[in-house]
């Protein structure tokens, strides 16, 4: 029986941590699976095979130094011990730290597969997440294998980081079908006008900007007073955004529920989705998103929204002063990532993604076409697929 061994922080949260979950879970029973994870103590995504756990507390500040040092220690002589005793096929790692660890530790005993989710020139990294991103990215080339969530993210790391194109392999993140279509007695129901809601999911942080969304669905409340915005997560920017949402007397109007583990019953009643994003390694929400049949308006951040709702079109093209109505969905400006006063007018980018989303209250045609579009693009990254693929990778590496 071949035998993986999959390395990641944790599968409590997170858009890479919910890929490997679904990845895992969908492998074939014949395959052995064990998973190291640096803490154990909150599980939220579903696992199949064995997990290891290093039992590393986890400190209020994850980008603490001293943190990240005892746990690249701790996980790297753990990681050369069971590679050296376990007789794996092949290593898999996800996120920086683990990729660093799976390079360092070696390929003498089994393959090394790193998984790369950001392109690290617009990612947003600052202080250690920087350093550790250059450290990542000097090592990642003596990877026997680099698997990206994206092309945009294989064309930079082919072209700005010297990877050899065969060891670079593209492989969508998956997801299951059955998970989120729904059937006939769960229809979801999309109301133009009244009672319209928009929804967006993940962490309260920089990265998703969704101050943006907020401050441009203020506008939209003026013209359509009984919408609503239900905004799914939990991060460092609440207590901001939720004064944002008091100082725009928007408190009827907008909810912030936390983190939830089962995002489809919010989608099933949810009318579009809108991800305001300032960058992105593969936005799973919005696939997520699309599998429920809601119509997607994407603000065109690096990367991944572009090469989900418009892939016929160069990657590497940001649409600047317009609306774009691509084929799957309604692609913005990326937005500046200013902090700017509630009150103050809207910017530029906040407008155009206004009048996105009064495009899709008011346009009967468009709303309807965007939700079969939906449902359409998204067979293109079922789990099947992923699994397929992953697979592949793995007989390759033998």
């Amino acid at each position: 029986m071949e035998k993986v061994l999959f390395v990641i922080s944790s599968l409590e949260a997170g858009g890479a941590q919910r890929a490997l979950s679904n990845v895992v879970t969908n492998l074939p029973d014949d395959l052995e699976i064990d998973i190291l994870l640096s803490h154990t103590e909150k599980v939220t995504y579903p696992y199949k095979g064995n997990i290891i756990g290093l039992s590393i507390k986890e400190p209020d500040n994850r980008k603490n130094l001293l943190y990240q040092a005892r746990v690249l220690c701790r996980r790297f002589f753990a990681l050369r011990k069971l590679k050296k005793h376990k007789n794996y096929t092949a290593c898999i790692s996800f996120l920086t730290s683990a990729n660093i660890v799976n390079v360092l530790t070696g390929n003498k005993y089994c393959k090394t597969i790193v998984s790369i989710r950001n392109d690290s020139r617009h990612s947003g990294f600052s202080g250690i997440e920087r350093f550790f991103n250059r450290i990542e990215c000097l090592l990642n080339k003596r990877a026997d294998f680099a698997v990206s969530v994206s092309e945009s993210i294989r064309e930079y790391m082919i072209r700005d980081l010297g990877f050899s194109p065969h060891k670079v392999k593209t492989i969508y993140n998956g997801y299951s079908k059955e998970n989120y279509i729904t059937d006939e007695s769960t229809t979801i129901e999309r109301t133009a006008g009244n009672n319209f809601t928009f929804i967006t999911t993940g962490r309260l942080s920089k990265q998703k900007g969704q101050w943006h969304l907020i401050r441009a669905f203020s506008r939209l409340v003026e013209k359509h007073p009984d919408c609503r915005l239900c905004i799914l997560g939990e991060g460092p920017l609440r207590t901001y955004l939720e004064e944002l949402v008091k100082q725009l007397n928007l408190e009827r109007h907008v909810s912030l529920p936390g983190f939830v583990e089962n995002t489809f019953d919010y989608y099933r009643q949810s009318s579009a989705f809108v991800l305001t994003s300032r960058w992105e390694g593969f936005p799973n929400v919005m696939i997520e998103a699309m599998m429920c049949g809601l119509p997607v308006i994407s603000c065109d951040c690096y990367t991944g929204p572009r090469e989900i709702l418009a892939p016929d079109t160069d990657n590497s093209y940001q649409v600047k002063c317009e609306i774009e109505c691509a084929r799957y969905g309604i692609i913005t400006p990326p937005m500046s990532g200013a902090f700017l006063p509630a009150h103050s007018a809207l910017e530029k980018e906040e407008m155009l993604l206004f009048e996105a989303m009064q495009k899709i209250i008011t346009k009967d045609n468009l709303r309807e076409k965007y939700c079969n579009m939906s449902i359409m693009r998204s067979e293109h990254f079922l789990i099947d697929n992923c699994v397929k693929q992953w697979l592949e990778l793995l007989k390759s590496s033998i």
